[in-house]
């Protein structure tokens, strides 16, 4: 990981599990719909992919991961998967989106994050952004409220780690 200098590319790896909308998010981010993205049990990534835009003149590369932190997959073609993922984003990401609906923080999730340690090693979260769909089921409520009384230790755990290193 760099620095992120004013006149280089930011670049951002999208990071979740089956379903997070990863895909939507990067269309999102880059203002077009360069990743297909659908509604199903299935994931529709099914390599890592990469796209560009710009952002108040400012170049923005996203790098789109197939859900390879699934629990299940094989080590073996895991790594090999992040590895490709990261080669994308060279010489390596600014942020790591951890896309994850919000509610639905799973050991799946759990599962995601010790990969991303793994391979991006243990400062991996320093430069981690947990980004929540699903905003409108706070019904009004505040994502700071929901994260402080959630019963879910893990996603307080998390969201603490976050940032941090």
């Amino acid at each position: 990981h760099q620095g992120f200098e004013p006149s280089s590319s930011l670049r951002i790896i999208l990071v979740g599990k089956t379903g997070s909308r990863r895909s939507a998010i990067g269309n999102s981010i880059l203002c077009q719909p360069v990743f297909e993205s659908k509604l199903g049990a299935q994931s529709v990534t099914r390599k890592c992919q990469r796209a560009t835009g710009t952002w108040n003149g400012r170049s923005i590369l996203v790098v789109d991961t197939r859900p390879i932190f699934e629990a299940g997959a094989q080590d073996q073609e895991v790594y090999w998967n992040i590895g490709s993922c990261y080669l994308l984003s060279v010489p390596g990401p600014h942020v790591l989106l951890l896309v994850t609906q919000l509610g639905r923080f799973t050991e799946q999730d759990v599962v995601a994050m010790t990969r991303v340690k793994e391979v991006f090693g243990a400062g991996a979260q320093r430069y981690m952004v947990i980004l929540f769909t699903h905003k409108e089921d706070l019904a009004g409520g505040s994502l700071d409220e929901y994260v402080a009384n959630t019963d879910n230790l893990r996603l307080r755990s998390l969201v603490r780690e976050v940032g941090r290193g």
